[in-house]
């Protein structure tokens, strides 16, 4: 038996063919504009980790994603490029299928085609989820599977059926196995039942059972990731917490430093949507609740805000890109802004009118490019010396996180080939994070350059012998004259050797040597 939903959504055919669009247009999109080989930091470590097929990641299980990095293996057995480029292409692949559903969604919930065609367009056009579907980055993954779920409650509301319930607890399951932010989206589900409990309680135990099964079934991906390196770990505390927070937990708890994180996140809210259309996401907002009922609304409102509440306080360097689930919020109140502008304008304008605004739009919508372009040039005009994050050989700080595009980008290959040319055999590099994944990944993959040490915790280098004194192995170096560093400062060397050296500029590097008397 269907019991009637407390408020369903209005239907419009033709979101299985916007779904498609959507799809193809973004996804060409991304995989023209994704980078063509191997990239600086958390990217870099991605890239690595699929060359040597360690679902475990550094140690970390959560930053396994055993979704994302079976997508990316897939793509590197059947496509004719590098696992590198391969796991670049992966995100770009779960990116255009977030465009695709970000499609679905609005244009079931819009009465105006030009409505959706904006929402959609905001969001793939975005800084930050057009960047993260340009790198090695998962993050596009957990904001697929974050708005299939939607789609799968927006059905559940209007239907009533367990099956949809069933379907959002598989993508459920799945987005936890893929990333922990999955796991803030939880609460939302005692919301949707609280307001749909009569509906709940007629599924009976056994629909109820199937749901918990599906869950348990798209969970299963990291259970075996864990169940396959449990030697890692030492007893089932110390696996929950690397399940739960790793490394991180500092972070993860901080509460800190608040309002300059707040100033950051509204900064870069306003870089993801820079036109005009940001300011229809708050009427949007109204639009959506009328348009989609409370159940739906509550749903959303619950998960995107405790989303909201842990990405604005959480203190890395990146955090902008742990917003990316607001982002895909915003981009959808845009879409339902715009359909209520164009409501109200229908009433009282002619046909012609109409359509002029709804090109009015769609132009709107397109600016983005065009900022992100303009953008670094201005700020070195006002700005002189500003730097976002730090300077690397060969990257500049400001296109590196400003522009989201990665068209012909190999500043990170050149590094390499420029290091690899500056070393002498049988030399130590003190890497940091942000370059000695390109360096290890080239080694590892090309066979070359296998004499140099990588003086970096999280480096695989088991044709060497292992790291067990990286300080007296430092100093070894340091005396022989063999020791480079990629950033010449403490903390990326350690203290005492930045006390006791000089740091000579070789091509990318510094060459480590005895500091002279005096100087």
């Amino acid at each position: 038996m269907t019991v009637a939903s407390p408020a369903m959504p209005p239907t419009r055919t033709g979101a299985g063919r916007a779904w498609v669009l959507a799809f193809v247009v973004s996804g060409i999109l991304y995989a023209l504009t994704a980078a063509p080989g191997v990239l600086w930091g958390d990217s870099g470590e991605i890239q690595l980790y699929l060359l040597l097929e360690d679902w475990l990641v550094g140690g970390n299980l959560c930053r396994s994603h055993p979704t994302y990095y079976a997508a990316a293996r897939f793509f590197a057995a059947v496509l004719p490029f590098s696992p590198a480029r391969c796991a670049n292409l992966a995100a770009a692949f779960f990116g255009a299928v977030t465009a695709a559903n970000a499609a679905w969604l609005l244009r079931t919930w819009c009465r105006h085609d030009a409505a959706a065609a904006c929402g959609v367009t905001v969001l793939a056009l975005s800084h930050t989820f057009w960047q993260m579907s340009t790198n090695a980055e998962v993050l596009t993954t957990y904001t697929a599977l974050l708005t299939l779920e939607w789609i799968c409650v927006t059905r559940l509301v209007r239907t009533s059926k367990a099956n949809w319930a069933t379907a959002a607890a598989l993508c459920s399951g799945l987005g936890w196995a893929t990333h922990n932010m999955s796991m803030l989206s939880f609460p939302a589900y005692f919301v949707l039942a609280w307001r749909m409990r009569r509906v709940v309680r007629s599924w009976g135990i056994c629909r109820l059972a199937g749901i918990a099964a599906a869950w348990a079934a798209g969970f299963a991906p990291l259970v075996a990731v864990a169940a396959a390196n449990l030697e890692a770990f030492d007893g089932a505390g110390a696996l929950i917490r690397s399940w739960l927070i790793g490394g991180y937990g500092p972070r993860v708890y901080n509460v800190s430093g608040i309002p300059r994180l707040l100033a950051i996140s509204a900064g870069f809210l306003v870089l993801n949507f820079p036109g005009p259309l940001l300011l229809l996401a708050g009427p949007g907002l109204r639009a959506a609740h009328a348009r989609i009922g409370a159940s739906l609304s509550a749903f959303l409102a619950t998960a995107v805000g405790i989303l909201m509440l842990f990405a604005v306080r959480y203190n890395v360097a990146d955090q902008y890109t742990f917003l990316i689930g607001v982002y895909v919020a915003v981009a959808l109140a845009i879409g339902c802004g715009v359909d209520a502008h164009l409501d109200r304008a229908r009433r009282s304008a002619d046909p012609g009118a109409m359509r002029r605004r709804e090109r009015i739009c769609v132009a709107f919508a397109l600016v983005s490019p065009l900022v992100y372009a303009a953008l670094p040039s201005g700020i070195r005009a006002l700005a002189p010396g500003f730097q976002p994050v730090r300077a690397v050989a060969y990257r500049d700080p400001l296109t590196w996180v400003l522009h989201p595009w990665r068209v012909g980008y190999e500043a990170p290959q050149r590094f390499v080939e420029d290091a690899f040319a500056v070393l002498p055999h049988g030399a130590a590099l003190i890497a940091d994070t942000q370059v000695f994944g390109p360096i290890n990944y080239t080694q590892i993959a090309e066979g070359r350059r296998l004499d140099v040490r990588i003086i970096q915790r999280i480096a695989r280098q088991p044709w060497l012998t292992p790291i067990t004194d990286s300080d007296a192995l430092i100093r070894a170096h340091f005396e022989a004259g063999t020791l480079y560093a990629a950033f010449p400062a403490a903390p990326y060397v350690p203290k005492w050797l930045a006390d006791q050296a000089a740091f000579e500029p070789v091509g990318p590097l510094f060459k480590v040597v005895p500091r002279k008397q005096g100087s």
